[in-house]
């Protein structure tokens, strides 16, 4: 498998039969629709697998959504399936590290109780 940054993915769209795609929320949007180059991956690709987090949009002009995926999907007459990742892994942090990280971002922030370690 070939990494190629965001700068590279027309390249990568027209030479591989797969392309892995992470944070494709940060992508920048054209025109209030799909970032060019991810549309440009899923009309190229035979196989093209998309991480995204609709919560972790930071800047205007950037934000793919799990519906503006599917919708350009079933336009191009290409499948899509979607998966919820029942997890995730940030800096080698244990689960009460994760869970504190996600409820002051996203949920009711609590207070780090310092006698509860946070690392594994």
């Amino acid at each position: 498998m070939t990494c190629f940054p965001r700068l590279h993915l027309y390249h990568a769209a027209q030479h591989a039969g797969s392309v892995i795609v992470d944070e494709a929320q940060r992508m920048a949007r054209s025109n209030d629709r799909l970032a060019p180059a991810l549309a440009e991956v899923l009309h190229k690709v035979p196989l093209a697998v998309v991480f995204l987090d609709e919560r972790q949009i930071i800047r205007p002009g950037e934000g793919t959504t799990v519906e503006e995926l599917r919708d350009a999907a079933w336009a191009m007459g290409r499948a899509h399936h979607h998966c919820e990742l029942a997890g995730s892994f940030r800096c080698n942090g244990s689960a009460a590290y994760t869970t504190w990280v996600d409820n002051l971002l996203y949920g009711t922030p609590t207070p780090r109780d310092p006698t509860r370690q946070l690392r594994p």
